[in-house]
């Protein structure tokens, strides 16, 4: 009689159940992060059968000694942390279900109380154009935002700690520019400039009689104009040159214009 032989496979079956270490509370979150608030709300969770919860936050994830708070107990799972310096908060918790024999992951989050560095460029003021760009630094990562009595366009951060903005429609006279910038913790920072917009219709300014005909190639012209007023260009329509604008007092103003042409040498005096 032949031998028939029968193997069994038998199926093994592992089943793995998570850990979980009696009497650790599991932590919220703290957002939002960073934050700039004073005192922080911690919060976490139940654990059977503990009546008392020990906290303790530091500035390092090693806990040593000295910790900011240690070993605080509280009947409670929340705690309000007042008087957290700024930087690197870390903390966690055990409970007396296991008689604080072990703490529980700990929780990260930064306290950032500092505004944000902000600074505007020098700005053209007084002026009689009525649109002027604006610009100045701010610190990475802020948000900036321009308001004025003017027509603010987009602002833009190309990412190189600088702004911009382009201002139209100033309003005639005072315009009071504000700049903000908020951090992600959001602190805010202010600076503010002002323009004095003046259109060209209310500025004083006018060139004296000049000598015409004349058989020199140079002159000497004159004018008034408002004591906050200064000459942004002199031109001519030949080949004559204008040079420096000297200001012989502050409500007046001259300039000599060389190599004169035969015929008209109209000349234009922008302030």
């Amino acid at each position: 009689m032949s031998a028939i032989s029968k193997i069994i496979t038998g199926l093994v079956i592992a089943v793995v159940f998570p850990f979980c270490a009696f009497g650790q509370p599991t932590l919220t979150q703290y957002i939002p992060d960073p934050t700039n608030a004073s005192a922080p709300t911690l919060e976490w969770s139940t654990v059977s059968g503990a009546t008392n919860y020990r906290l303790q936050v530091d500035d390092e994830s090693s806990f040593t000694i000295p910790m900011i708070i240690s070993g605080q107990d509280t009947g409670t799972t929340t705690h309000y942390a007042s008087n957290l310096p700024e930087g690197n908060i870390y903390w966690r918790v055990a409970s007396d279900a296991d008689n604080y024999a072990a703490y529980s992951n700990h929780d990260h989050f930064v306290i950032d109380r500092t505004p944000p560095t902000l600074s505007i460029n020098s700005v053209t003021s007084p002026t009689n154009v009525d649109g002027q760009m604006i610009s100045g630094n701010v610190e990475s990562g802020a948000t900036v935002t321009v308001t004025s009595p003017a027509t603010e366009g987009p602002v833009s951060i190309p990412g190189n700690g600088t702004w911009s903005c382009q201002l139209t429609n100033l309003m005639e006279g005072s315009n009071l520019i504000t700049v903000t910038a908020t951090d992600s913790a959001t602190n805010v920072a202010t600076v503010t400039e002002t323009i004095d917009y003046q259109p060209s219709s209310s500025i004083n300014l006018t060139i004296n009689q000049v000598t015409s005909p004349t058989s020199l190639t140079s002159q000497t012209i004159t004018g008034t104009k408002d004591a906050d007023v200064t000459i942004s260009s002199i031109t001519v329509d030949t080949a004559a040159v204008a040079g420096a604008v000297s200001y012989p007092t502050s409500g007046s103003w001259s300039c000599e214009i060389t190599g004169l042409v035969n015929g008209a040498n109209n000349i234009t005096v922008t302030g």
